[in-house]
């Protein structure tokens, strides 16, 4: 899947080669995607078939060259939370907030937020900071981060509740 990191396997040779290099290129084409034994999958992958080429190098022997079978369909990589968004700012109304994105598997590209005051179904604010409204004093914050990033389905992840909102 996109973001993975996948390895060549060498393959067995009639002699036992000195050295490796690698060519990594999607199925039906011939434009190289990577030249190292790992690979990450790159986004521009997704929804297609990789190969690798092998080729072995001996001294004194002429190259060897060998073709993996294509892989599985590459699949979108999935964002995950490894470190909760926090509220970050003095939590008084009145004052600004701001939402800390926390850390994930995969880098986003870009970050949405949706702010939330405890009892409050509907968000009360959408942007990366919030001034803390005069009808939070006395409930909670939190805050909702959706990572995004091209090739992976897109990572949610909710604060644990600020401090009450002092007045």
């Amino acid at each position: 899947q996109v973001g993975e990191t996948i390895t060549a396997g060498n393959g067995t040779w009639s002699v036992t080669p000195d050295a490796y290099t690698y060519r990594w290129f999607e199925t039906g084409t011939l434009a190289t995607i990577g030249t190292e034994r790992d690979l990450v999958v790159p986004a521009g992958a997704l929804g297609k078939k990789l190969v690798v080429e092998v080729t072995a190098k001996k001294a004194a022997h002429a190259d060897g060259v060998a073709t993996s079978a294509p892989s599985a369909t590459v699949a979108q990589g999935v964002l995950t939370s490894t470190a909760k968004p926090t509220v970050s700012g003095a939590v008084t109304v009145g004052s600004t907030v701001q939402a800390l994105e926390g850390t994930w598997s995969s880098t986003p590209d870009a970050f949405t937020y949706r702010w939330f005051q405890a009892g409050t179904p509907a968000p009360i604010g959408t942007g990366k900071e919030l001034v803390v409204p005069a009808g939070a004093a006395g409930k909670t914050l939190s805050v909702e981060v959706t990572a995004k990033r091209a090739g992976f389905t897109d990572g949610l992840a909710t604060s644990d509740p600020s401090a009450a909102v002092a007045p």
